[in-house]
Parts: structure tokens; sequence; C-alpha cells
């Protein structure tokens, strides 16, 4: 009985290891920050994170190590808020640099994130780029490469009608170009963190140059839909309906008014049927599963698409979507 009920226990604290409560957050790519998430959904976006093709949107140079690299001097001290915060926030590392010294050095504990991150973990640095760049951009203002902290940029081909254009190096420098308006804005902001659809992506991707990107679901008379086969005088005169009422015309004329430089509307997905024109809502996931294990075909199969399948969207027939003649 006792080997019975230690079995069960331990299978129990698998499953629970396995298939664990994350929150992904309504699909944002970070976790928001006055959120408290658990240690599962912490190591969930970690390694999403750590896993990304970040090379598959952005662009990165491999610099050669210095064959005699600076010295860093340590003197350490235990500091017992930042331990603190180790152990408790999604805080992964911490370095302090004072007075010519390396005075605090601390790393996630591994019993929160085990071997997902390490010392010898690669880590974007993100915003440290800022003081990086900033430091570089003094040097070469004092070394004449730079004007000044007031100079333009406007000899950089890449920014030419983009809202870089025209802006001096210390209002990039200083995060305050003007493009805030633009990446904080709802439609940027939520479009971008929530959809995977490549086209939208692209929208999100390419506002910044003037680039913009829609989705039109077209409803129309064509060759495919005349295969399908009349089985009764209902069904012979709503064919007949279709094929006057909705016209590949119809469809190109949303195309054309999309494609004019006076339209603003950008990363959203239309349908075109007949004379009607309709604005479809963004996707948005509605259930996450996760396994901290990996998935394989095998478990997809046999737990995570069947906890999908009780709660997933009816496709249904155009007519449960438009219960009505086009117009």
């Amino acid at each position: 009985m006792k080997k019975i009920l230690g079995a069960l226990i331990f299978l129990m604290l698998f499953c629970v290891n396995v298939f664990a409560e994350v929150k992904t957050y309504d699909g944002r790519s970070e976790i928001p920050e006055e959120a408290k998430p658990n240690d599962d959904t912490l190591r969930f976006f970690l390694n999403r994170y750590l896993t990304r093709n970040w090379n598959s949107h952005r662009k990165y140079s491999n610099i050669e190590a210095s064959d005699n690299p600076y010295q860093f001097q340590f003197d350490l001290r235990e500091d017992k808020y930042i331990k603190k915060q180790m152990q408790e926030t999604a805080l992964l590392s911490y370095l302090l640099f004072e007075d010519g010294k390396i005075v605090i050095d601390e790393i996630t504990p591994k019993n929160r994130f085990g071997d997902l991150f390490t010392d010898k973990t690669k880590y974007h640095s993100q915003s440290v780029g800022k003081s990086i760049a900033s430091y570089i951009l003094g040097h070469a203002i004092c070394k004449g490469y730079v004007e000044s902290i007031d100079a333009k940029i406007n000899d950089w081909p890449v920014l030419k009608n983009t809202l870089y254009h025209d802006q001096k190096i210390i209002d990039l420098i200083n995060m305050s170009a003007g493009d805030q308006k633009y990446l904080n804005s709802n439609r940027f902001f939520d479009s971008n963190r929530a959809v995977t659809n490549p086209t939208i992506k692209s929208a999100m991707e390419n506002e910044l140059k003037n680039i913009r990107s829609n989705v039109i679901a077209p409803f129309a008379w064509t060759r495919m839909i005349a295969t399908i086969p009349i089985k009764d005088e209902a069904s012979k005169q709503r064919v007949e309906r279709m094929k006057n009422a909705m016209r590949p015309d119809q469809v190109a004329q949303t195309a054309v008014a999309l494609a004019a430089p006076e339209c603003k509307l950008s990363g959203q997905i239309l349908s075109v049927r007949g004379n009607e024109v309709s604005l479809f809502s963004q996707p948005r996931p509605i259930k996450s599963i996760a396994d901290l294990d990996g998935w394989t075909p095998e478990k997809l199969l046999n737990s995570a698409f069947p906890a999908f399948d009780s709660i997933a969207p009816d496709l249904g027939a155009t007519v449960s979507v438009f219960p009505y003649e086009p117009f």
C-alpha cells in the first residue's frame, strides 16, 4: 500500500511539474511589470526568450575577442537585498561596478532555473547597449568623427523618409526622437505582441518606414466555386445570386484603396463580400499549455490537442457568420 501511495504522489508531482500552470498574459512577448508570475511562468518566458530566433529579424555582427583583454578588479561584498531579489523576482543577474572594481556579482540561484540560466548563458544586452553607444559617441565627438551631440544624421540613406530623418543625435540618445507616440499606441503595441500572423508582424516592423500591410479575405465567384455540385433548385438560385452579387472586381476596389498613399490603415484584416466591406477582429490566444520538457508529436496528440478540442471555435459555414444575402 505504501508503495502504491508513493507512486501516486510521485505521479501527481510529475504531472504538476510537466503540465505547469503557465500564464501567457494574452500572448505578450514580455511579462507585465505589475504581474507576479510563478516560477513556472518565469521559466516558460525565459526559455522562449533564450531559444528565440533573433537572427530572423535582426542583424548582428560578431566581434572577435581581444588578445589582451582588460582585467577587472574585484572587491566583492554580499548584499542581502540583491540576494532576496534574485530569489523572489525575475531578476537574473546583477553586476555593480564601483570605484574601478566589481563589488557585486550575483546570478539567479540554481534552484530556480537550473541549467536554463548560468554564468555561461548568452543573453542579449537590450538597453545596456544605450550606455555603450553613448560612451562610444563621447569618444567619437572628442576625436572629431562627430561634430557634436546636436548634429543630425541625415547623411545615413537608411533613415531617409523615416521618423528618424532630421533628428539630432542627442534626441536619439535620450530616447526623445518623437517615435514613442507610434511605439506606444495601442494599435501598434497590441498587434505586435499578441499576433504572430506574418503580415501583421511585418506591418509592425515596417510602420516606421512608411510601409503598411493589410489582409483581404475575399468573397467572390471563381472557377473553383463553380465546381461546387448543385443539389437542388434552392442551391441553383443561391449560386446565381453569388455570380451576380460577389464579383472579383469588387474585391479589387478595396485592394486599390488600401494601396493608395492617402490610406492610413495598417495591420488589419478586411473582408469584401459583394458591396460590403468588413473589419475582422485580431486573433488572440484563448488557452495555453506548456510542457517544460518540450513537446513531441505524441504528447501533443495525447494531451495538448484534446485540451484544445473542447474549447476550439467552431468554424461553421459562411451562413453562420453572414446570415444574410450579400448586398
